[in-house]
């Protein structure tokens, strides 16, 4: 701009038109300072004056003759939808006295419609882990630069494009180097085109990402069974995020019932199995996107004469805790007209739910605190005490109530005792010992003795009786001919066993198979007609009986049911063995007693089984020691050792030395060798080898 006249100042108009000038519109002018200079000055922009250029206070500077402006004209928000070759602009001066000369430009292509994506896909819709994803789209223009497509935010490689037969459309194809992303689930593909004006169009398309194969399970469960079983498989297909995340669906379950690894040559299930005899099926499932479920194992034991699946059973007490050391003592009477009610664990959370579990039994202790449920099935369950039938002012003193009970196994039974005492109650510091917390079971959630996932410690439930317990339960009712026989039996039982302790002692040899052949006649001749529920219920009969019963009656239970739980593989777990050093060969029926070593008071007792094993869940906290005894056995042995770590040859049990020595040999039938690990949380087990 310049003024012949000298003007110090001026202003500029800026017009469009559209339509190679037959009409013209003020033209809309960034007012974004950088977007404006001059040679001489910075003239200011307002949109609102007819002369935008140059405003109040900001004029152009022409006090010096000629300056050169430049201004940017925002058209996409004069023209947003416009794409035409006939713009021009027009500008006239102005310097505060009159206008001067117009100027207008010659016409010009003026572009702000996005590119338009059409077609877009993907293929396959659905994929798993490393799958090559295809992409194609159409665009309604042709661009400088191929656009950008992403999956999921990782960028997909061009491959080609191709002019469409019109002329004006656009294909391109790209394709992923294999699926890389984390994400499972519906993600989104997403292309962006951008043309020589910048004007940007996307498109987006949902592609199921699925890298998680399907899980498959078996109904009824593997196990043991009296009869022929109808098994059912089904599969679901769960994404990353678990139960009811997006997944693409099961395709075809494949199955062997020979013991073979299936592959997906093997037979297609398409309705339940008839399982005759006893059978191995393995089984894997397939997805949509051909993701493949490792190979599980299922095995079904028929035998006619197994337990069945209710007789599981529960044993009790409610009693007055009076020193409140979470332990009945002689003297401790029991709670009579307690409420004990047993529900099932709907959800299997351990948890006593009072919207969700259902009641099974109720049960009201005798005089002697006594209560039991028998002929249960295998199942999980909560047992609760209504405390409201608890005398007013007393308070538990042995843990949780409710607490969580895991009958998995047949004929699995468990004890459960509940103390409870007044604020007044004292401890009984006689033997120099202090009170202590609410004990922990020695027999876990699925019958043994090791810990492992849904076992609890809370109530004392699977508490081991011990040779010190002395029962005073007596259960009145009507007494039956099966009761008082095997009363009977059990009382003859000790008798054989104990009754003549030198002509067992003259028959006995070093590793003490005399003593497990009275054990076995005994059970062969006088339990194997009864069934384990009817033994459970005749011991609530008997009263006051000789020392050791209950410990051997523990025993006795074990070993009654020992051939089943060995036979569900899947129950497999590491024990400490007890062993004859001259032999090598594990001793059955030893007593292994724990006790505390600050207190010396005894925690727990627990008896061998026919393979030596043994093991002890405890406060990981404390240091404890161990004795075992059994007729003609000595213990530390009396010849030297070679130490190991996983070898207890007496002394101090330090904190932490049962979690490092805990790799033992577990010794047992090869049919049951399955391994699993142990899960003890806050506690840890003791389960060295004792020679």
């Amino acid at each position: 701009m310049n003024d012949p006249d000298l003007t110090d100042s001026g202003q500029v108009q800026v017009e469009y038109s559209i339509d190679s000038g037959l009409s013209y519109s003020q033209a809309t002018l960034s007012t974004t300072d950088a977007d404006t200079s001059a040679t001489s000055g910075d003239p200011g922009i307002d949109n609102t004056q007819t002369y935008q250029i140059g405003t109040s206070g900001e004029f152009i500077d022409i006090s010096g003759g000629q300056n050169t402006i430049t201004s940017t004209w925002n058209s996409d928000t004069d023209e947003p939808d416009t794409n035409v070759t006939t713009a021009r602009l027009r500008i006239t001066t102005y310097d505060g006295e009159g206008e001067g000369d117009t100027q207008t430009t010659a016409d010009f292509e003026i572009d702000n419609v996005d590119p338009v994506i059409t077609d877009f896909s993907i293929r396959p819709s659905a994929a798993k882990a490393g799958e090559l994803l295809t992409v194609t789209f159409t665009v309604d223009e042709g661009l400088d630069e191929n656009p950008t497509v992403t999956i999921d935010g990782e960028t997909a490689t061009f491959v080609s494009s191709e002019v469409n037969g019109d002329g004006a459309d656009y294909t391109y194809t790209y394709r992923t180097v294999g699926v890389g992303t984390e994400s499972e689930g519906d993600v989104n593909g997403v292309s962006i085109a951008t043309d020589d004006f910048l004007n940007q169009g996307n498109d987006t398309e949902t592609v199921t990402l699925d890298f998680t194969p399907p899980t498959t399970d078996t109904n009824p469960d593997a196990g043991t069974y009296q009869a022929a079983q109808s098994i059912t498989l089904s599969a679901t297909d769960d994404g990353v995020g678990g139960a009811g995340a997006q997944g693409v669906g099961v395709d075809t379950i494949y199955y062997t019932t020979d013991g073979s690894d299936p592959t997906t040559a093997s037979a297609q299930y398409a309705g339940p199995i008839a399982v005759n005899a006893s059978t191995t099926i393995k089984y894997f499932a397939t997805d949509n996107v051909d993701n493949q479920e490792s190979i599980r194992t299922a095995s079904y034991v028929i035998d006619a004469d197994a337990p069945s699946g209710a007789d599981s059973f529960v044993l009790g007490t409610v009693f007055n805790d009076a020193d409140r050391d979470g332990t009945q003592d002689a003297g401790e009477s029991g709670i009579e007209s307690a409420v004990v009610q047993l529900f099932e664990d709907i959800d299997e959370d351990g948890n006593y739910d009072a919207e969700l579990d259902v009641l099974q039994s109720t049960d009201t202790s005798d005089a002697n605190g006594a209560f039991s449920f028998l002929g249960l099935a295998q199942d999980r369950y909560v047992i609760r005490v209504d405390e409201t039938t608890i005398p007013a002012g007393y308070a538990l003193t042995t843990g949780n109530n409710p607490g969580a009970l895991a009958l998995l196994d047949p004929g699995q039974g468990f004890t459960a005792r509940f103390g409870y005492a007044t604020p007044a109650a004292t401890p009984d510091v006689d033997d120099g010992a202090s009170p202590s917390p609410s004990p922990v079971p020695t027999e876990d959630a699925d019958g043994g003795s090791a810990p492992d996932e849904g076992d609890t410690t809370t109530p004392v439930i699977g508490e081991t009786a011990d040779e010190s317990d002395t029962p005073t339960d007596s259960r009145g009712g009507e007494e039956s001919t099966e009761s008082d026989t095997i009363i009977g039996g059990i009382r003859d039982f000790f008798d054989k066993l104990f009754g003549d302790e030198e002509s067992a002692k003259s028959e006995t040899s070093r590793d003490g198979t005399a003593f497990t052949r009275l054990v076995d006649d005994a059970v062969t001749s006088i339990f194997a007609p009864v069934s384990l529920a009817a033994l459970a219920g005749a011991a609530l009969n008997l009263g006051i009986v000789g020392t050791g019963f209950f410990t051997y009656l523990r025993y006795l239970i074990q070993l009654i049911t020992e051939p089943f739980r060995l036979l569900a593989g899947n129950k497999g777990r590491r024990w400490g063995i007890v062993f004859d050093v001259e032999t090598n060969r594990p001793i059955d029926l030893a007593i292994v007693r724990l006790f505390d070593v600050e207190t010396g008071r005894l925690i727990r007792t627990s008896v061998t089984d026919r393979y030596g094993r043994y093991l002890f869940l405890v406060d990981e906290e404390k240091r404890y020691r161990m004795t075992v005894t059994k007729p003609h056995f000595t213990f530390p042995p009396d010849r030297d050792m070679q130490p190991r770590k996983d070898l207890y040859l007496g002394g101090v049990i330090e904190r932490g030395v049962e979690r490092r020595s805990a790799e033992v040999t577990d010794i047992r039938p090869e049919h049951v060798t399955q391994e699993r690990t142990q899960e003890t949380g806050e506690q840890t087990v003791i389960r060295l080898d004792i020679p």
